[in-house]
């Protein structure tokens, strides 16, 4: 009998031999890897020896699927998607979140993981920011226009997500918080430098599909920070200047805000005044010029000056709108000729104007007001924007000089008379404290007049 024996047959052994060997290799190399980025980790000037120990103590080369999932979405809540991480950056975070998870002992385990989480915070934070800067780099080296945008969308995304871990309400983040802020500064200034409408169209594109995120974080958060300094500023200015808005894109929005306004007083002209409309009707006519979370009554600590003049306390906003709201219902059922209604109409005017319900841009709301209120008695409001304040209160308002008057008369005061809503249910017995608040604002006034000379 004659057997064959395949050539091949002598080599598996050593075939089999050298894959054992370079996976051996393989093996070796991935634990010395391990090695060095647990020793690099742990071996860092920030983290504490107990630290150190405790992720020595917990640290799995090949942790397991759940674990895993878990620092992968850790990390994206940074703006960082887990594979898109270096093999050392997802060990090294690995290494420091189960450290912070581990069982820790029981006598140390608040403070040791507290040590670990802000470790993981700050190197997670860290390489947030490094990512921003790697994406801003692509974005001034687009080709393309539509890469342009895909390239701001997608760091317009990070920030905003980046936003979420840094808040400055925490101490700590202070610093964080600014630094994003400054980054943020810079795209405005690509904008601003922008060589053509196209590149800047794009801009403003992309800003206004996160309009709620620049406006919250930037603009609401930085409006507050000047307050502590006792910085005086404009909202509508800190708007316009980190949306990047040019004069002319100021405009746009103003004419689009007025023709959505108007359309909106004739669709509701038959509803009851409400808090709900005034709302609305706020938020319609300033979006864009100021902040939508603008658009409810002032809260906390949210006091206001006005001229010589004094809003109502925040505690005491929601009372006097209420009553406010009953007495402009009360307006409209009741059988008046349209001359006195039109007074009482300038009337309620000026009582929003003293209880000045909003953080800003009351004066508007107050028109506003005005017009859907004679939109019961006929009046039809304009889609263009009135350039003059008086022309467009005459037409509004009948033209009853008597009560364009007393329109008047509340601009006077404001301008020239200390005080304050004195005739609100919610004033009496509070004479004394509203006084001293106008006493200061007169004094600060006198202030910034010896300033200017």
């Amino acid at each position: 009998m004659r057997i064959e024996v395949s050539p091949r047959a002598p080599e598996r052994p050593e075939r089999e031999a050298r894959n054992g060997r370079r996976k051996t290799v393989e093996r070796l190399e991935a634990e010395a890897g391990d090695r060095e980025a647990l020793h690099g980790l742990v071996s860092r000037d920030d983290l504490e020896p107990e630290s150190a120990l405790e992720i020595l103590a917990h640290y799995d080369a090949s942790p397991d699927k759940a674990t895993r999932e878990e620092v992968a979405s850790v990390t994206e809540r940074y703006g960082l998607p887990f594979d898109q991480l270096s093999e050392e950056e997802r060990k090294e975070f690995t290494a420091l979140y189960m450290g912070a998870k581990g069982g820790v002992r029981p006598e140390t385990k608040e403070e040791l993981a507290g040590q670990l989480d802000r470790s993981l915070h700050e190197r997670l934070t860290a390489r947030a920011f490094q990512r921003l800067d790697e994406l801003r780099d692509l974005l001034t080296r687009s080709e393309s226009f539509e890469q342009l945008k895909t390239k701001l969308r997608e760091l317009m995304g990070a920030m905003s997500t980046l936003a979420g871990q840094v808040s400055p309400e925490k101490t700590e983040n202070a610093e964080m918080w600014t630094e994003l802020f400054n980054r943020f500064r810079s795209l405005v200034g690509l904008k601003g430098a922008a060589l053509s409408k196209d590149i800047g169209g794009i801009f403003t594109e992309i800003f206004e599909e996160y309009q709620d995120f620049i406006e919250n974080e930037f603009v609401v958060r930085q409006s507050k920070v000047l307050d502590k300094q006792k910085k005086p500023h404009s909202v509508e200015h800190l708007m316009r200047e980190l949306f990047g808005r040019t004069t002319e894109e100021i405009e746009e929005l103003k004419e689009r805000n007025r023709a959505n306004v108007a359309a909106y007083i004739e669709e509701n002209r038959d509803e009851s005044p409400s808090i709900e409309v005034l709302q609305e009707l706020h938020r319609r006519n300033n979006d864009g010029i100021v902040p939508r979370e603008y658009s409810r009554f002032r809260k906390d600590e949210e006091a206001v000056s006005f001229g010589r003049r004094f809003g109502i306390i925040p505690d005491d906003v929601k009372a006097e709108m209420d009553d406010f709201e009953a007495r402009a219902r009360l307006a409209t059922v009741e059988e008046s000729a349209t001359s006195l209604y039109e007074i009482t109409v300038a009337k309620l005017h000026n009582d929003f104007l003293d209880i000045h319900p909003f953080p800003d841009r009351n004066g508007s709301t107050a028109l506003l007001f005005i017009e859907f209120m004679m939109a019961k008695r006929g009046y039809t409001p304009g889609e263009k924007r009135e350039s003059k304040y008086y022309n467009h209160l005459w037409k509004a308002l009948g033209n009853n000089p008597v009560a364009v008057g007393i329109v008047g008369h509340a601009h006077y005061k404001i301008a020239n008379v200390p005080g304050y809503y004195e005739k609100g249910a919610t004033t009496k017995g509070k004479e004394k404290m509203y006084q001293s608040v106008l006493n200061l604002i007169g004094q600060r006034k006198k202030e910034q007049q010896k300033k200017k000379k």
